[in-house]
């Protein structure tokens, strides 16, 4: 009878250190700051963002939504880095459509106001 219960303490010790060790061990999401700031200026180069386009990008629709709630101009949102350069990506690619280049800043107009854009990232 002690063998058995020995057995089983031994095996949840194994499947327990097995748990930590992969938990400690396993490659971790990496975190990044999306940065959506209200401008009072408007820019020459910009691109117009929908509410289509907001409907496929829910995080960025979060943000617009977090911003125009809030008394601040700007908003810092964390998110995953994989979901924050996605964002980023289909920014980029709308200024490329656009103007067949990118600045260093990154411009939007959503409904007649002008936000800036930028992410950070560890």
């Amino acid at each position: 009878m002690i063998e058995k219960k020995v057995l089983v303490i031994i095996g949840m010790i194994l499947i327990i250190g097995l748990w930590l060790l992969y938990s400690i061990l396993a490659p971790q999401e990496r975190l990044a700051v999306l940065c959506l700031e209200k401008t009072e200026s408007k820019s020459d180069h910009f691109i117009e963002i929908t509410e289509e386009n907001l409907n496929t990008y829910p995080t960025l629709k979060e943000l617009f939504r977090e911003l125009n709630s809030t008394r601040n101009n700007e908003i810092l949102h964390e998110v995953k880095e994989t979901k924050g350069n996605e964002i980023m990506d289909y920014i980029i690619s709308r200024y490329r459509e656009k103007y067949d280049r990118t600045w260093g800043s990154f411009y939007i107009k959503y409904r007649e106001e002008f936000y800036w854009i930028a992410l950070a990232s560890e």
